[in-house]
């Protein structure tokens, strides 16, 4: 939070969000007028007019609406109606609630990014361009007027080309419409129109970097001129790292000593420690550090990260023949490897940070080679025993 100053376009348009990269960070400048009233900046650049106030008690914040089509003054006369209200005993929260119940849903898309998305989910970016992508066909439509017809038409449109993809989208969706009925949006006892729609089957992925296309994936990654794209990948491999893992991945976190990555926060949510490979150590000690800047693999703009590295991995699979190889496939390929050397479920488990060892058994999978080796010594003591037999039955006649 920053101090309070009045609130004026050029002092708008001059904020920026200096809080935690992920989004999670209460960004708010108040105005120095009217108390509880002020602006706050999101990471994705929206700036929403907010006001705090006291109703019975009870502290309240409503959202009064984004920088731009909403000037400071609107704003302000908006706080300045609202508490005025509040005096009078009328609850603006419930007035707003109507309000909300008649919203497109457009407004709840926005409201989800904003209040859920952003401040909560890594991959928010991953909703954003979801609903742009697949959603913006239901963004004039009231949100309570959205039936289990509109989103099972929408949903089979996507899944009869893109089935994995059909169904994030109706998990997104029905977190949207449960963002709606928890903040307000629908009523309470409103039906999620998605509940009931079944998703597509899903066949399990298990594409992994085999042995014999190794060698062109590695010269492909090294004929990469950027360091930081190149070690990149190269640790992809040798960690079996989330591909968010690694490029959030900061200084303070690697211990090159004791060969150790500690990632505060995984996927699940809990503090994970990465053993690093003699090779992985010498990686690391050969990308250049940035002065200012505590992250492994460096943005362009000063004090960021990586953020994607869409584009380069299409070129190094291009140049490697392996095109239908995705980023993910590469931390599957470190535990396939590491079950095709004998490693246990456990030990590749606690590699890759699962907490369930079923997930680890997908992985597992992916080499019949310790399984054939098994099926191979069974079936040869079987063929020695039947060879010895017909030996003593040769013996006997």
């Amino acid at each position: 939070m920053k101090l309070k100053t009045r609130l004026t376009k050029k002092i708008v348009d001059g904020l920026k969000y200096e809080g935690d990269p992920s989004g999670g960070s209460q960004c708010i400048t108040w105005d120095s007028l009217i108390r509880g009233f002020g602006v706050r900046c999101f990471v994705t650049g929206v700036k929403s007019f907010i006001l705090w106030y006291q109703f019975q008690g009870q502290r309240r914040r409503l959202t009064l609406g984004q920088f731009g089509p909403l000037t400071c003054e609107q704003a302000r006369d908006l706080a300045v109606g609202i508490l005025s209200k509040v005096a009078r005993g009328i609850d603006p929260e419930a007035e707003q609630r109507q309000e909300r119940e008649s919203a497109t849903m457009a407004e709840l898309f926005e409201a989800y990014l904003q209040g859920h998305a952003i401040p909560h989910k890594k991959t928010w970016q991953e909703d954003k361009r979801r609903i742009d992508q697949y959603l913006s066909g239901l963004s004039k439509k009231k949100a309570k007027e959205v039936t289990r017809q509109h989103c099972l038409k929408l949903l089979n449109e996507i899944g009869a080309e893109h089935p994995y993809e059909s169904n994030r989208v109706r998990a997104l969706l029905h977190t949207i419409f449960q963002f709606a009925i928890r903040t307000g949006f629908l009523p309470e006892n409103h039906v999620n129109p998605v509940t009931h729609i079944k998703r597509f089957p899903e066949q399990k992925r298990d594409r992994f970097v085999s042995e014999m296309e190794m060698r062109p994936l590695l010269e492909a990654i090294q004929a990469e001129k950027n360091v930081y794209i190149r070690s990149c990948l190269l640790l992809y491999l040798l960690t079996g790292a989330r591909r968010e893992e690694l490029l959030r991945a900061k200084w303070q976190d690697i211990d090159l000593h004791r060969a150790e990555w500690r990632i505060p926060e995984t996927k699940g949510g809990r503090i994970h420690y990465v053993p690093l490979s003699t090779a992985a150590v010498s990686i690391f000690r050969q990308i250049p550090k940035v002065e200012g800047n505590e992250y492994v693999f460096p943005g362009k703009k000063a004090g960021t990260r990586l953020v994607n590295i869409k584009d380069p991995w299409g070129r190094v699979r291009k140049a490697a023949g392996l095109e239908d190889v995705r980023l993910h496939d590469l931390r599957r390929t470190t535990a396939s490897w590491a079950a095709i050397g004998g490693g246990s479920l456990l030990a590749i488990g606690k590699l890759l940070g699962h907490r369930n060892a079923a997930t680890t058994e997908i992985y597992a999978r992916l080499s019949q080679s310790p399984v054939r080796d098994i099926a191979e010594g069974v079936g040869g003591k079987i063929v020695s025993f039947m060879a010895i037999q017909e030996q003593q039955k040769k013996a006997a006649e």
